[in-house]
This record gives C-alpha cells, structure tokens and sequence, in this order.
C-alpha cells in the first residue's frame, strides 16, 4: 500500500475527506476549492486596496474591519464547500475503506478532539484576557471559571463532532453508490476559470483537472493563512490598532501577489496557457491577443487614479490635485511600465514554445 504523504495528509484534512484518497475523491475536492479559491482571491485582493487606502484616515476602522470581513468571507467559503462535499457524498465515513490504524484513530476521536479544544480555548482565553486586562497570566490560568468555560465549549464541539461521524457513517451506509457526478456547471464558472489561469480554447479534460489541482491546493495555503493572520491581528489591534491597520493589510497583499506568482508558474508548468489555433471558435479567433503598450497605459491610469484617492487624506488637497500630484504619477508610471514588461515577457515565452513546438 502506498504511504500516504504530507500533501495527501493535508488535503484529506482539509476537505474532511476520510479513508483512501483516490482520484476521484480528489478531483471533485479540487474542483471545489478551485471554484472557491479564485472568487475569495479576487474579493480578498479588492478589500486589501481599499484597507491601505483608508488606513491612515480611518485606522481603527480598518483594524477591526478589515479581519471582520475576511472571517465573514472564509467561514461562508467554508460552509459552502462543507454541503458540496456532503451533496457529492465525499465526506462519506465507510469504515471498510479505513485501514485498522484509521478504524483505531476514529475511535473516541471526538473525546480527544473536545479535549484539544478544551485546552486551546482555555490557554486562548487566558492569553487573550491577560493582553487585554494586564493581569498576571498565571492568576488567569488557574481561574475555574475560565476552566469551566472553556470545558463546556469543548463538550458542546465533542457532542456536535460524534453526532457528525455517526451520520457520516450511516450516510455511507445507506449511500452505495455515489452521486457524486459531475453535472453541467453554470457557463460563468468555466469562463471564470478559462480567464483566471489564461486559457484559451476548450477547457477539456486536461486542462480543468490541473486547473483545478492548482487552485484546489492554493485555496488551502491561503485559506490557513488568513486564519492565523487574523487571529495574530484581532490579538494585536487592542494595543496596537495603527500598525494593524498599516501592516496586516499589507502582508495580506504581499501574501496574494507571490500566491499569485506560484500559481503562475505552476499554469505555465503545466502549460495552460498553450493552445492550438484549430482549437479557438470564430470569436476567439478574432479575438485580439494582448497588447502591452495599451495594457500598460490601462494600468498606469488605473495606479494612478488609485495612488491619488489612497494619498487623498494625506495630502489634503482636491481629488485632481492629488491624482496628478508627482508621487500618484510616478507610482502609476511604475505599476504600467512593470505590467507592460511582464505582459511583453510572456508573449515571448509563448512565442518561443510555440516556435519550438512547431519545430518538432
């Protein structure tokens, strides 16, 4: 039997998926992350600009809103991918498919699991009370209604999580046969993706299955990310609401643009963007390819209005004035210039692999 690894591991955690991981289960779980990854990259990326723009206008604003909205945004991508697991029967728990090891593990899972929780929420608390009230932490540690808090909270997760198992396990039962056939999705899903990984003609078989590989694993890191980075920024903006506001937004955007370039780079490895001229309908066929001159000017115009209304509450000058000050103007000179060079390097590199592929 081949060992299991970290990958694996992680990815059968992540979307509840138990017993052996087989191609299917990940191909559906994978599809699902995809289709959930690239909507909450777009959404986290779009509220990141607007949190550095009212940063220093607004900081409290932003240190509390900003992770508000991001922890609104994840726990709905979440419960959204916990019912289309459930619809397409991947988190079935049929124990014939768990080695004995697995069968051991699940036993009492959910006692250990409500002690786990018992013990962070009760370390949690007590950090967290101690931040805020500048009380010894020790004192807080042996607190018994802290204690008694925190146990309860852990009884209430273990009771939900052994109720969850036993109707995963009936489910299986019941459920020989798994429904979980891909149907037709909306159109609007597949040009999403078509547009976010930059493929052109037929989103076959190929195509979407490393598609959806590729954005399937990166809605995990990113996911895991957001989740620590908020809780670190929640601890922090009681004391600190200035530089929560001024950094976190910041490093959430540094995080996106280099999620961005490992993305990038695994669709050229697995070479998405390539396509057969036989393969483009009518429409694309006309269609233009891109232009990095037009691009760049498109981008410098946009980095510049936005530089301008970011340094609108800083300059305390009229809207004009402050997108044609020298500073909006050489930050969107730099932001087109950078796009039109990355934009002209890739039509190179595509040129030369198609070059080289008519070569052979």
């Amino acid at each position: 039997m081949k060992k299991e690894t970290f990958q694996d591991k992680l990815i059968k955690r992540f979307y509840g998926i138990t017993g052996p991981l087989d191609e299917f289960r990940k191909k559906e779980a994978f599809r699902l992350g995809n289709t959930c990854f690239i909507p909450l990259f777009w959404g986290i990326l779009f509220v990141t600009l607007l949190a550095v723009a009212l940063a220093k206008r607004y900081p409290e604003f932003v240190a509390f809103g900003y992770p508000i909205f991001i922890l609104f945004a994840t726990l709905g991508l979440v419960h959204f991918l916990a019912y289309q697991l459930s619809r397409k029967q991947l988190d079935n728990l049929d124990m014939e498919e768990l080695t004995a090891k697995e069968q051991k593990k699940l036993k009492g899972s959910s006692i250990k699991f409500a002690l786990y929780f018992t013990t962070f929420m009760h370390l949690w608390n007590v950090l967290f009370d101690s931040w805020m009230e500048g009380t010894s932490f020790f004192d807080q540690l042996v607190d018994p209604r802290k204690f008694l808090a925190a146990a309860i909270s852990g009884i209430l997760i273990g009771i939900a999580l052994e109720i969850m198992l036993r109707k995963r396990i009936k489910k299986a039962e019941l459920l020989t046969v798994s429904s979980a056939i891909s149907k037709e999705e909306p159109r609007w899903i597949q040009n999403m993706i078509r547009h976010f990984y930059g493929i052109r003609g037929p989103l076959d078989e190929y195509r979407r299955s490393q598609a959806d590989a590729i954005g399937g694993q990166a809605f995990i890191y990113f996911f895991y990310f957001l989740l620590l980075g908020n809780a670190v920024a929640y601890f922090l903006a009681i004391r600190y609401p200035v530089a929560v506001a001024t950094y976190y937004p910041t490093v959430v955007g540094l995080f996106s643009f280099i999620l961005l370039g490992v993305v990038n780079m695994q669709t050229l490895h697995a070479d998405l963007p390539q396509y057969d001229i036989d393969e483009l309908s009518p429409e694309e066929r006309q269609g233009r390819t891109l232009n990095p001159l037009i691009w760049g000017l498109g981008v410098t115009l946009l980095s510049t209005v936005f530089a301008g209304l970011a340094d609108l509450f800083n300059l305390n000058l009229p809207l004009l004035a402050s997108i044609i000050h020298i500073k909006s103007l050489l930050f969107g000179s730099m932001m087109g210039l950078f796009a039109s060079i990355a934009l002209s390097a890739f039509a190179y590199l595509q040129k030369l692999e198609a070059d080289t592929t008519k070569k052979k």
